[in-house]
């Protein structure tokens, strides 16, 4: 029998062992002699008396382990002293504790790494016996604290119930970790946070007035960087309000290609055009060969072909081959016309055309009736406009010239042309994108002038905001900190909230994703 049991201490003892069907027993006694105080830390003999802890420790082969820890209690020697009994510490147990500590650590892990409903089930599977509620106990009782943090952090907003309540989530840049979860984002809980770290001098942020205030307040000389991401964001967001406001759902654009479509060829009539080029083929050899002064006898042996087929072949030539076999038109046309029409079958169709007389094959009436509906889907399709929705619009506005396509590059001259405003939007955008994707702060005030110049110009309540932000967006083009790592920490935050079924507290939470990210 394996028990995984290292005795911790020199004075433990143990007595016996016991195996019972729900598991193991195992027997321990202190034969200390001598034992410290633990509030004045005055070392006493003098015992007061014995008592037994029933302790858990880590499974074995599957099986609980019970340790029965038979432990002595001491009386202080020191008169001062505010604790004159106290009972007998031990290393690898934490006072009034029920588990070891190392079974507590593996509890710990099974707690943080899911809910803890579903944990209880994986301990009891791995031969603890414990209910989710104690693992919740063990998640409270864990000192989680973040690890230090930088001069320079990021912070971002994360819904507890989207549209309604939300949290603030602040991350360190230096360590890629999140270091705090607070409860709103209200100004006063944010400056208190900041005003506990003095040392912090850049500050990350998306454009949300209450952290612009909140850091102001705290300390006016913090940096205060305007998120690239979020501004951006921003400007697409106006650009789908103006085509809203501006343009349908959709827009329409005829087919002016000046080439007429063709009706396809059926597969039998490809057929037919493959087995003419082969015989082409064959003709052009038989002739090549005649030439090598060869006889007939020899190329009919030669081809396996008839001799009448072999004279044929020479003196007519592929001649012949380009006259076409009359195709006599459907007896029944018109009245195939018109049961068509009515949706009906080829099979329906062919019934009631022996009914009415017919005597040729069903095989006739489906290709005369196939040929009805090809030539009404080429109808179709050159008839047929194409349509663009406005959020493809908005794309195509927004994207770069070099990531077009040929056809949306064609939709795009087809909008200039034909919606002069398009082309306004159009540069008024990728003047924007430029100015960003290069950090040409010089050149985004151009952008910036123009826009506040005249409250008609189309982005003017966009760019009214961006001035009231004006020094964080600045530094958004000098300093390289974006909010992009914090946006990812926002998502898995999301998930250990859903993880927790909307019951636990942001306590919890942020006990969670600080132990785990």
């Amino acid at each position: 029998m394996f028990i995984p049991w290292k005795n911790p201490d020199p004075f433990l003892r143990l007595l016996s062992i016991k195996q019972e069907s729900n598991g193991y027993h195992l027997f321990l006694a202190s034969v200390n002699e001598i034992a410290t105080c633990p509030t004045c830390l005055c070392q006493t003999t003098k015992k007061h008396s014995t008592y037994t802890r029933r302790l858990q420790d880590l499974p074995s082969t599957g099986l609980i382990v019970t340790l029965h820890l038979k432990a002595a209690k001491w009386h202080c020697k020191n008169s001062k002293c505010s604790q004159l009994i106290f009972a007998e510490r031990f290393s690898w147990l934490a006072p009034y504790a029920r588990k070891t500590i190392r079974a507590t650590n593996l509890l710990r892990h099974f707690a943080f790494s899911t809910s803890c409903l579903v944990a209880a089930k994986l301990a009891k599977v791995a031969g603890f016996s414990v209910s989710h509620d104690t693992l919740l106990r063990i998640i409270y009782q864990t000192n989680v604290t973040p690890r230090a943090i930088s001069n320079v952090i990021g912070i971002d907003e994360f819904a507890w119930r989207k549209g309604h309540t939300y949290g603030t989530i602040i991350c360190d840049f230096i360590t890629r970790r999140i270091i705090a979860v607070l409860q709103d984002r209200q100004q006063e809980t944010i400056t208190t946070w900041l005003k506990k770290y003095p040392h912090i001098q850049i500050v990350s942020r998306d454009g949300l007035t209450a952290f612009k205030e909140a850091i102001k307040t705290a300390n006016p000389n913090i940096i205060q960087v305007s998120d690239r991401w979020h501004f951006i964001k921003n400007c697409k967001k106006r650009l789908d309000n103006l085509l809203l406001s501006t343009i349908p759902s959709s827009l329409e654009r005829k087919n002016i290609s000046g080439e007429k479509s063709t009706l396809p060829l059926a597969s039998y009539q490809v057929r037919a055009i493959e087995r003419k080029e082969s015989k082409k083929q064959l003709i052009a050899k038989v002739q090549n060969a005649y030439q090598d002064n060869r006889s007939m006898r020899q190329l009919a042996k030669q081809f396996q072909l008839d001799p009448r087929t072999i004279k044929k072949y020479l003196t007519a030539g592929d001649d012949w081959l380009s006259t076409t076999r009359g195709k006599k038109a459907h007896p029944f046309q018109k009245r195939i016309i018109q049961l068509e029409e009515m949706r009906m079958t080829v099979k329906r169709i062919h019934t009631l055309l022996i009914k009415e007389g017919f005597l040729g094959t069903y095989g006739a009436t489906r290709m005369a009736v196939e040929a009805i509906r090809k030539a009404r889907r080429l109808q179709f399709s050159q008839e047929k406009s194409d349509l663009i929705t406005r959020p493809q619009i908005s794309l195509l506005l927004w994207k770069w010239p070099q990531q077009l396509t040929f056809e949306q590059s064609q939709w795009l001259h087809y909008l200039f042309e034909h919606y002069p405003i398009f082309k306004k939007l159009y540069d008024i955008v990728q003047t924007f994108r430029k100015a960003v994707e290069i950090r040409d702060y010089s050149r985004f005030l151009n952008w910036l002038s123009q826009q506040l110049a005249d409250r008609t110009q189309p982005f003017y309540p966009y760019a009214l905001r961006l001035r009231q932000d004006l020094n964080a967006i600045k530094n958004a083009f000098e300093y390289p900190y974006t909010n992009g790592f914090v946006e990812g920490h926002v998502n898995r935050l999301k998930t250990e909230k859903r993880r927790l079924y909307g019951r636990a507290s942001v306590v919890l939470l942020e006990k969670r994703v600080l132990f785990r990210h």
